[in-house]
C-alpha cells in the first residue's frame, strides 16, 4: 500500500513539474497583474457598476429563448411597473421585492443567443404578492 502512494506521489510531482516548465511566468505574472489592475480601475470609476445586472445572476442557464417571469406571469410592466435599468444593482422596480421562490440562489435565470446574454429575474409586488419577471439584455460579442 505504501508502494501505490509513493507512486502517486511520483507521478503527480512529475506532472506539476512538467506544468511549472511549460507556463511562462513573467507572461502570467503580467497578465494576471494587469487583470488586476484593470478590475480596480473599473470599480474605482464607476463602483455601482461593478455590481450591476450581469450574467453571474444566472442560476440555470437556458438556450431557448422565452418569456422573463415566472410561470403563468409577464414583464413587471404588466403590472404597471418599470424595471431598473442593466446599470443598476437592483432586480426589481420600486414598490416589488425578488422573487426567490423558482430559483432560490439568485432568483434569475438566462439565456444566450449568438451575441447576446439575456437576464431574467423574478419579482413580486409588495402589495398583493403578483408575481412578474425583470429582462436585462448583454451584448456578448
Amino acid at each position: 500500500m505504501f508502494k501505490l502512494f509513493e507512486i502517486i506521489e511520483n507521478y503527480s510531482k512529475l506532472i506539476a513539474e512538467n506544468l511549472a516548465r511549460s507556463i511562462n511566468r513573467k507572461q502570467f505574472i503580467g497578465t494576471l497583474v494587469g487583470g488586476l489592475f484593470l478590475s480596480i480601475l473599473s470599480i474605482t470609476t464607476n463602483p455601482f457598476r461593478a455590481f450591476a445586472a450581469n450574467t453571474g445572476w444566472c442560476e440555470v442557464s437556458a438556450h431557448t429563448s422565452g418569456t422573463c417571469g415566472p410561470p403563468g406571469a409577464g414583464f413587471c410592466s404588466n403590472l404597471n411597473a418599470t424595471c431598473p435599468s442593466s446599470t443598476s444593482t437592483a432586480k426589481c422596480p420600486t414598490g416589488f421585492s425578488v422573487n426567490y421562490k423558482y430559483y432560490p440562489k439568485t432568483a434569475c435565470w438566462c439565456y444566450f443567443t449568438p451575441g447576446w446574454a439575456k437576464v431574467c429575474c423574478d419579482c413580486k409586488r409588495n402589495s398583493d404578492g403578483k408575481e412578474c419577471g425583470c429582462e436585462f439584455n448583454f451584448r456578448t460579442a
